[in-house]
């Protein structure tokens, strides 16, 4: 498996330059966040030579705060749609390996999963034809076990993979969000999820879902190691703490290789 890092690592700081400094501190990836490229206000070819010449490689987070692409409402839901779709649009131009992309949720947690399966159904294939038209594949991430969360087990990607059976839907593995699960459910993601664009590490505890490597008690490296008897691609290691940031880049790659992949 490849080194990546999050650019959720960067808030405050100079995005390229952060990049830059992840690269020579060992990180082959970056996955960077939509709204972190917003504020640039450059078209995605022009910043293709300054990423290039960084000698990473990158995909592109879509912005997921106060967007529900599941959402009941057809306001917030097509308004959502018609974010993440400039969302991939942008990153084929960018010229990004690939897109994450947030599942939405539940309107209460009162509500079944299977009541939003049709709405999330119909969103995912309208995702993956503006993927396939602009020519970059897209992953759904999966989410961690909390309420009104939609798509947490390996069942419910497949049945969303099945009936969406696009070449161009895939699904990003997030490692943290297994926490709350059973060990069987676990088992069956780091088995089983796929096809995989790409994997999310952090660290986790009971109260806290994204902790940086080392600051909570989740056994990451132990089911990095089992994925990585099939998986080999980038892990993107996110758990970013505020007032952290920059100084923390070091400390994670080696963390990363203490894991011995």
């Amino acid at each position: 498996m490849e080194a990546g890092i999050s650019s959720i690592h960067f808030i405050g700081y100079d995005l390229l330059d952060s990049i830059r400094t992840s690269a020579d501190a060992g990180f082959r990836w970056v996955e960077i966040w939509y709204e972190q490229l917003r504020p640039l206000k450059q078209k995605g070819k022009d910043l293709v030579p300054e990423l290039r010449a960084t000698g990473i490689r990158w995909s592109i987070h879509a912005d997921m705060r106060d967007l529900n692409i599941t959402s009941r409402n057809a306001g917030i839901r097509d308004e959502s749609l018609r974010q993440v779709q400039e969302t991939i649009r942008y990153a084929a131009e960018l010229e990004a390996d690939f897109v994450t992309v947030h599942p939405g949720r539940a309107g209460s947690t009162k509500d079944s999963k299977e009541d939003y399966f049709p709405i999330q159904v119909d969103s995912f294939m309208i995702l993956a034809e503006t993927a396939a038209d602009a020519g970059i594949p897209i992953g759904v991430e999966s989410m961690e076990v909390m309420p009104r969360a939609i798509v947490t087990t390996w069942s419910d990607l497949n049945a969303l993979l099945d009936a969406v059976a696009s070449p161009y839907l895939g699904v990003v593995l997030d490692l943290a969000h297994l926490y709350h699960l059973p060990q069987e459910e676990q088992r069956a993601l780091i088995d089983k999820a796929g096809p995989l664009r790409a994997v999310h590490m952090s660290d986790a505890s009971a109260a806290v879902a994204h902790l940086l490597l080392g600051e909570g008690d989740y056994d990451y490296g132990f089911r990095a190691r089992r994925l990585a008897t099939r998986y080999t691609g980038p892990v993107f290691i996110e758990g970013y703490t505020p007032g952290q940031g920059l100084s923390a880049i070091s400390r994670l790659m080696k963390a990363w290789r203490d894991i011995g992949l």
